[in-house]
């Protein structure tokens, strides 16, 4: 995910919203931009976060665009009735319709054979939590190729798996989160630079440093969900085993 933002956790707002903009704020400046990355440092990089909070907080707070005026030709929008949708803003010239636009953003929680999930901070957002690899999905990608991408570039790790979780929509940033469990093989995480420190962490460890569980939260539904699940699994097992010595009695 861009500087400025982890998708899905309470305190983080949008940083990379570049061209977008709140209809009653038509002349909004971009407000940032993603920078290059270097997937071969890792480590913690205290240094810059001064500067990424200072972007922190000039951050537009909402990702939806609202059109007032046609991005083809430049008219000023009037509305038309679209259906069941209603009015929606429409350019007579261009014969188009303009629905509002928000962000999809992939959610990934990356887990390793030893059940570790490796987890990211990004000191321009907290000092304290921490969460998933996120990324924005980009305009001829799927959510899919869009999980798998940002894995890799984030934190250099190939997955060999990806099993869909569902949608949260976000209301805080106007993001819909498509959310993701990805397995892959234990490795050395290669960050990029938009990752301060990241580590494999024993999945029961997990609580202390994730974000809280707040509206929108996908990150923290994913790990409940993950932790059940496998507290399930390991019940199962164990029932399992204890039928094969009865059976061997």
């Amino acid at each position: 995910m861009p500087e400025g933002q982890i998708a899905g956790t309470p305190e983080s707002p949008v940083a990379e919203t570049p061209g977008w903009q709140d209809a009653g704020r038509p002349e909004s400046p971009d407000a940032g931009k993603r920078g290059g990355r270097n997937a071969g440092v890792a480590g913690c990089r205290k240094a810059r976060a001064p500067e990424r909070r200072e972007l922190n907080r000039k951050a537009v707070r909402s990702t939806t665009m609202k059109y007032i005026y046609c991005p083809t030709c430049g008219s000023r929008l009037g509305t038309r009735i679209a259906g069941d949708d209603g009015p929606v803003p429409f350019c007579e010239r261009c014969g188009k319709y303009w629905f509002d636009s928000f962000a999809d953003v992939a959610l990934v929680m990356v887990v390793n054979e030893f059940d570790e999930i490796a987890l990211l901070k990004q000191l321009y957002m907290s000092d304290t939590y921490t969460s998933f690899v996120s990324g924005y999905i980009k305009p001829g990608e799927t959510a899919e190729e869009t999980a798998v991408r940002e894995v890799r570039e984030e934190i250099g790790v190939e997955l060999e798996s990806l099993d869909y979780k569902g949608t949260v929509w976000f209301e805080r940033f106007d993001q819909l989160l498509h959310c993701y469990v990805g397995r892959a093989k234990k490795c050395e995480l290669r960050l990029s630079r938009e990752i301060d420190s990241a580590e494999w962490t024993p999945c029961e460890e997990v609580i202390k440093t994730i974000f809280p569980d707040s509206p929108g939260n996908g990150a923290f539904m994913m790990y409940q969900d993950f932790m059940q699940e496998r507290e399930k699994r390991i019940n199962d097992e164990g029932k399992m085993m204890d039928h094969i010595r009865e059976i061997l009695k």
